[in-house]
């Protein structure tokens, strides 16, 4: 007797999961009908067109068809019942297809200006469609690949034991469930893969109680999150916070792997999802590295730049020195130089851009938050003026030292814990030297032609400066970044603004 009923059992069991199954002649139908009711539709036959999609519809029923084919044969028919002036109903269509599949895009051979507006108010609708945030924070995806593991991420403020994930597969009767775990200051999981089938996927979460009663949710069983399975899918892979996004099944393995790959559903912990070495919550805080930035700057122009009045330059604010760049001039040792320098000729420099000098430095940087960096750079500047004069009168600092400080801001959701470009802003200020030269020609009496000097202005001690960039994390311990920045100098020096490209290489703590 008992065997007789488990026979009985499992013929119901199979019965339905026929019945429940895709029938490949109603598919086939569909197919049919869409192809058929494009080419309607390019004779401007769309009556035509939405009586086929009606028909396949009927056939389709509600499980004869994948989720994916119904939801194209409602979009196809909300676009002829728009083109009839229907527009009601067009949206009313819409909005069930976008509901199945609520990543749908509108072919771009259907959109005439009375079918975009259809299909804008059915996308808006099929959205309120999503259960309400209620008691937990979450943002859901709309789509995921087939086969491809579903992270889902949920944040709760407040107290609870456990939280989990009721779900259901496209094509599945039965609601099934993972358990979430503890990630930074949320619960993560995965849905597996092996409920990733091509159509709609439903789910919607809980939470538990130390007993095991819920005590908070989002969405239920007649109104669930809804995301779309498919092929391919546009914008970024679904993924949880900080972490990369997990890989088809058939990549990682199934056999090497089977847990990953959902052979066991019941506990699908955060850390089963193959993630990168750090989680938005545990971001490396220290980071070390090199920079080096050269550029231009700008000067002004001068006459009589190398002449000097009471043994100090003019007005100009240029300090001249040979060619060789280490020897002042005229010389301060004696007036006989400065007094053999023609008026209206000692060195005449023309407004314009010179090259910045170059600066390498070292950097240590504070992760003050997941977004900002605070920090230092210290370095060496070359190509500077390397003249005693300008040092004695107090205009420079002494030696070719850069020391800043500074503090960036790096766009983005989890910029420093996960890979890709992120862009960025930055302020800083401290002390450097910015020089810039030109040579000019210098007419001596007693002396025949002119002899080319080089005239230098020079910015500083101190300095302010902005920049933007972008910044690209190779992993969460290797970051590149480049930016343009400005710099601007004041105190005792001339006025020498200077452009800079900055690019760093720094190793995460």
């Amino acid at each position: 007797m008992k065997m007789r009923s488990c026979l009985l059992v499992l013929a119901c069991l199979a019965w339905a999961g026929i019945a429940w199954a895709v029938d490949p002649k109603a598919e086939a139908t569909a197919k049919d009908a869409l192809t058929k009711g494009a080419a309607d539709y390019a004779l401007g036959q769309f009556g035509r067109a939405q009586l086929r999609l009606d028909s396949a519809l009927t056939a389709c029923g509600v499980t004869k068809c994948s989720d994916t084919i119904r939801a194209s044969l409602l979009r196809d028919k909300a676009v002829m019942q728009a083109r009839k002036g229907e527009a009601s109903h067009a949206t009313a269509t819409f909005t069930e297809a976008l509901v199945l599949a609520p990543s749908m895009q509108l072919p771009m051979a259907y959109d005439a200006p009375a079918v975009r507006t259809a299909y804008t108010k059915g996308k808006a609708a099929a959205a309120k469609s999503q259960p309400a945030e209620g008691d937990f924070s979450h943002t859901a995806w709309v789509e995921q690949r087939v086969g491809t593991p579903l992270p889902v991420y949920v944040e709760y403020d407040g107290h609870i034991s456990h939280v989990v994930v009721r779900y259901r597969a496209a094509g599945d009767d039965e609601w099934k469930r993972v358990d979430l775990r503890q990630m930074g200051s949320g619960w993560a999981g995965v849905i597996p893969c092996i409920a990733m089938d091509e159509g709609v996927l439903r789910y919607y979460i809980q939470g538990l109680d130390e007993d095991g009663l819920p005590v908070a949710s989002s969405g239920d069983k007649n109104h669930p999150y809804k995301v779309t399975v498919q092929e391919e899918i546009e914008g970024v892979a679904p993924h949880l916070p900080g972490r990369h996004a997990p890989r088809p099944c058939l990549e990682g393995g199934c056999d090497k792997e089977p847990s990953a790959c959902g052979a066991q559903p019941t506990v699908v912990a955060a850390s089963e999802v193959q993630p990168s070495e750090v989680s938005s919550s545990e971001f490396a805080r220290f980071w070390v590295g090199v920079a080096g930035s050269a550029g231009f700057a700008l000067r002004a122009s001068a006459s009589d730049s190398c002449a000097l009045v009471a043994g100090a330059p003019t007005n100009s604010g240029y300090y001249c020195t040979t060619p060789d760049g280490a020897t002042d001039f005229p010389s301060r040792s004696s007036n006989a130089e400065n007094d053999s320098l023609s008026h209206g000729n000692a060195g005449n420099p023309t407004s314009g851009l010179s090259p910045a000098a170059l600066r390498v430095m070292l950097s240590l940087d504070i992760a003050a938050t997941k977004n900002l960096l605070i920090g230092v750079r210290v370095g060496y500047v070359f190509g500077t003026y390397a003249g005693q004069a300008a040092k004695n009168d107090g205009k420079i600092l002494p030696i070719p030292l850069h020391a800043e400080a500074r503090a960036a801001w790096v766009f983005g959701e989890a910029p420093l814990s996960t890979e890709g470009f992120a862009p960025l802003l930055m302020l800083a200020a401290g002390t450097t030297r910015i020089d810039a030269n030109t040579t000019v020609l210098v007419t001596q009496k007693g002396v025949v032609g002119q002899r080319p000097q080089v005239a230098w202005t020079m910015g500083g001690p101190f300095f302010g400066g902005i920049g933007g960039g972008f910044r690209y994390a190779f992993s969460p311990r290797v970051g590149f970044t480049t930016l343009l920045r400005v710099d601007v100098p004041f105190g005792g020096g001339a006025i020498v603004p200077a452009a800079n490209l900055e690019a760093g290489l720094q190793y995460g703590l």
